[in-house]
């Protein structure tokens, strides 16, 4: 996984509770997705399109990561988008809503 996260700017502080967060859920939960081993990559997402693009390219790329989680700045979050839409390969991930209200909010 790669937590791309503000590692300094105004956002630094949140990316801090982000990652202590992620810790604590990695922790509580084996270090595991299902049956999934969760190896972290942390980037700094920086504060423009520039920096976010190149954070995620470079976990992708670079540290070969599967999935890219993060990003706080919606600035940072345009310039990776780019990057996060080329598939890099195929893969059959489950998906499954955990109850009627996540069902109906939106999110998956």
């Amino acid at each position: 996984m790669g937590l791309v996260i503000p590692q300094s700017g105004v956002y630094a502080a949140l990316a801090t509770d982000m990652k202590q967060g992620w810790d604590l859920w990695l922790e509580r939960n084996g270090s595991t997705f299902g049956d999934y081993t969760v190896e972290t990559v942390v980037a700094d997402e920086g504060e423009t399109p520039q920096t976010g693009g190149a954070a995620v390219q470079t976990v992708l790329q670079q540290d070969n990561v599967d999935v890219v989680v993060g990003i706080v700045n919606s600035a940072t979050a345009l310039g990776a988008a780019p990057s996060s839409r080329r598939p890099r390969r195929s893969s059959s991930w489950p998906t499954r809503r955990s109850s009627p209200r996540a069902a109906g909010s939106g999110h998956r």
